[in-house]
């Protein structure tokens, strides 16, 4: 049936000293009318068992007996509304008293699927202590922001599972809610309705106490309880909660078999468990050893499988750990093996073409005394060099002859009397530099003249990691807006006016004009007036000129009608020397047939702050032109120049 919960419940002790629960209860009046859950029982339900027989009476009663007792009552009095046994979780009687209120009354919500409260407030906790060392219902602390609430009192019963047995199953005709004299009668299950109630958005905050107090000089317990509806926005902060508690009523995890139950001292045998809630195990323990890493259960939890730590040789206890507890899950074999990984392997670059790299010794030897070890460089997932050897003493080594310009990694391995054991790679090194992030750094500033940004940054140090090669970051800054709309159209002003390869200071000088903004058609008019020009070839009459730009562009004569346009344009000067230049060295044809010199020529000074002699320039865009080369080709070859080296070392 659906009732509004109003009024206040009148406390009484009568039946007391009988062994009855004396209990009251109120409700303040939600905003909006709560709706009771259905099924309220016809009448009180007799306790069968009747477990106060099995408790102490007058005092706080913790045994398997009367717990026994108490949980067969409560189930018997759910199957009768269709709910199942009221299950405990696992932490139950390492909780407080309010605590275990708190608990209980949330399973009898979630079982019949209302929303659990949130939590326990610590203000909330003493106003319930207050009203249950005063014998009555508690009230709330002043000014407390709610949207509704109900209090509820019992005293007498031995244990918090004894007092939710009255409130929930025996608040009825015929039981000790002493208001309750009719089957109509308001106060009917008022401690169940405002157990179950909701207060606009459910119960959300409760206080709760449990405490020995005396009536007429005998001992007796006191319980109280306050469920709270907060008002929305005002959620207060929570001693203990709900969702701390959820892990424990889930049953622990149960280990069938274990596999296998030997493995080497060094650790790194995949171990696999079967059973049932694998997924709930938070760390698998082999004794002295320590934990097991990459634990990695099935999605169902009926498999989990695991990697042993290293461990002296012999056997060890395996435990299981989880929320609810630990489990010996069973037992493994340590035999002697090769030694683990070595540890802390580290690589430095302290010069062009040099690597330094250390190491401290493995956590285990594989029960045998280590020997030596060896060192291994790669490049590129190939080894780079042949592997060197060092005594057992031995915690770092030197290599020379490094290609810089390449990234490097190396594999350290120990070894001892039965073999080689794991082994270790360091962080990858790009000689010459310090860093994956001065490469990066550094390039950038020498191809783009300005920091790079901090994504950008992240972007190609995880590419490097992930195994690019390093010239393909100078590449793709060659062929970047940046590239291609400020750096090419000023290189390739140059070839058009002087015939010649850019120098450095010029080039990066207009370069930095045109990154500024200053029109591609002002650094050609320059260039025009410039004394190199005018001294090559001295002063020029309008039809020269675009004679002079179609030998210098095209390579060729001009065609009479194209040469008269372009005379005309200046003559009437519709356009400037400079617009009429830019539109022959912008053509497509002049930009495909420079692209390979401009590469040459912009690479070079880029990388190594200065303009490539004519033979290298020529022999380079050859190759480039010819495909013999790439410009990744070109890229590599000035990251292991020793001059870029020394730039960058300074």
């Amino acid at each position: 049936m659906n009732r509004r919960l109003v009024g206040a419940f009148v406390l009484t002790l009568s039946g007391l000293l009988a062994g009855m629960a004396p209990i009251g209860g109120s409700l303040v009046a939600p905003a909006a009318a709560a709706t009771l859950p259905p099924n309220d029982p016809p009448v009180s339900i007799p306790k069968n068992p009747a477990f106060p027989s099995s408790c102490a009476f007058g005092a706080f009663d913790s045994s398997a007996k009367c717990q026994t007792a108490t949980l067969a009552a409560i189930a018997n009095a759910r199957a009768q509304e269709g709910v199942g046994p009221l299950v405990l979780p696992s932490n139950y009687g390492s909780l407080t008293r309010a605590q275990q209120i708190f608990v209980v009354i949330n399973i009898e919500r979630v079982d019949r699927k209302l929303p659990p409260i949130m939590g326990l407030v610590d203000a909330l906790d003493f106003a319930a202590a207050v009203g249950a060392a005063g014998f009555a219902d508690p009230v709330l602390p002043g000014g407390y922001p709610l949207t509704g609430s109900g209090s509820i009192f019992a005293g007498g019963a031995a244990t918090v599972l004894g007092t939710l047995y009255d409130w929930m199953y025996f608040d009825g005709l015929r039981g000790v809610n002493p208001a309750c004299t009719s089957s109509s009668s308001p106060e009917c299950w008022i401690h169940r309705n405002i157990i179950l109630g909701t207060y606009d958005n459910n119960p959300s905050s409760m206080g709760a106490a449990g405490l020995l107090g005396s009536y007429r000089g005998s001992p007796i317990t006191l319980f109280a309880a306050l469920l709270v509806g907060d008002r929305s926005g005002a959620r207060p902060a929570y001693s203990f909660t709900w969702a701390q508690e959820v892990p424990y009523l889930t049953p622990p995890p149960a280990v069938r078999t274990f596999t296998p139950i030997s493995g080497p001292a060094s650790g790194g045998t995949t171990v696999t468990l079967t059973g049932l809630r694998l997924n709930g195990i938070t760390a698998l323990v082999f004794g002295g050893a320590g934990s097991a890493t990459n634990l990695r259960p099935s999605a169902d939890g009926t498999s989990l499988t695991a990697t042993t730590p290293p461990s002296k040789v012999g056997p060890v206890s395996v435990t299981a750990r989880f929320v609810q507890g630990t489990s010996t899950v069973g037992r493994f074999t340590y035999v002697a093996s090769g030694p683990s990984a070595p540890r802390s392997v580290t690589a430095t670059v302290p010069a062009a073409g040099r690597a330094t790299v250390s190491w401290t010794g493995p956590a285990s030897d594989g029960g045998s005394a280590i020997t030596g070890y060896t060192v291994t460089p790669f490049a590129y997932g190939k080894v780079a060099q042949p592997a060197k050897t060092f005594g057992a003493a031995t915690t770092s080594a030197p290599f020379t002859g490094l290609v810089d310009g390449q990234t490097f990694t190396f594999k350290v391995v120990a070894a001892n009397a039965v073999g080689a054991g794991v082994s270790a790679t360091s962080p990858m090194v790009l000689p010459p530099f310090t860093s994956l992030t001065a490469f990066v750094q550094r390039v950038y500033a020498d191809c783009d003249g300005s920091l790079v940004p901090a994504v950008q940054l992240l972007a190609e140090v995880g590419a490097l990691l992930a195994g690019a090669h390093p010239e393909a970051y100078p590449v793709s800054l060659r062929r970047s807006t940046d590239g291609t709309t400020n750096v090419d159209p000023v290189a390739r002003l140059y070839f058009a006016y002087f015939l010649r390869i850019p120098d450095k200071v010029g080039l990066t000088y207009w370069i930095g004009r045109k990154r500024g903004g200053t029109p591609l058609n002002d650094a050609s008019s320059a260039f025009a007036a410039s004394p190199e020009f005018t001294k090559r070839y001295g002063p020029l009459t309008n039809l020269a000129f675009v004679q002079l730009v179609y030998t210098n562009v095209l390579g060729r004569a001009g065609d009479s009608s194209g040469v008269a346009f372009w005379t005309k344009q200046l003559d009437t000067r519709a356009q400037t020397r400079g617009q009429v230049m830019v539109g022959f060295s912008e053509s497509g044809e002049y930009k495909r047939k420079k692209a390979q010199a401009v590469d040459v020529a912009v690479a070079w000074i880029d990388m190594l702050g200065a303009s490539p002699d004519q033979t290298t320039f020529d022999t380079w865009t050859a190759d480039l032109t010819s495909g013999a080369k790439q410009v990744e080709d070109l890229m590599a070859s000035l990251l292991a120049d020793p001059r870029y080296a020394a730039r960058v070392r300074g």
